[in-house]
């Protein structure tokens, strides 16, 4: 099966969003793509505060994105996850096992030390299977 030619479909979740005028999420053919997902408030619309606080938002953000894209947590392949400080590496990795418990079904993940503005502690970006 070819996905050559085949239609991009972009998907938002309800309460949170970027600055700039791209998708939350976008997808083409099997593939799901998303951009940067923070700690954002999906009732305020607002950013938290803190690595727990954005960590406690980001990840059903995340979850939110997937149901949007018809999708679940066991057909996410990759996470690209940037931070501002690689010590809170740990901290991150075991708020994603909630997500992901079984380590031997997990996706494959990047940290990447990223220079963000200092409020932002961690943003991640998801490829998965539709």
């Amino acid at each position: 099966t070819s996905y050559l030619g085949a239609r991009r479909k972009n998907y938002e979740v309800p309460g949170i969003g970027h600055e700039d005028p791209i998708p939350m999420g976008s997808s083409c053919g099997p593939l799901l793509q998303s951009s940067g997902m923070f700690g954002i408030d999906p009732a305020t619309g607002e950013r938290v505060e803190g690595l727990d606080a954005q960590l406690s938002k980001a990840i059903p953000n995340l979850r939110g994105l997937l149901e949007q894209a018809g999708t679940t947590e066991g057909r996410v392949a990759h996470l690209t996850v940037m931070l501002q400080d690689y010590s809170d590496a740990p901290k991150i990795y075991r708020a994603l096992m909630t997500m992901f418990p079984d380590a031997d079904n997990a996706p494959a993940v990047k940290f990447v030390n990223y220079r963000m503005p200092q409020h932002w502690r961690v943003q991640f970006h998801l490829t998965a299977i539709m």
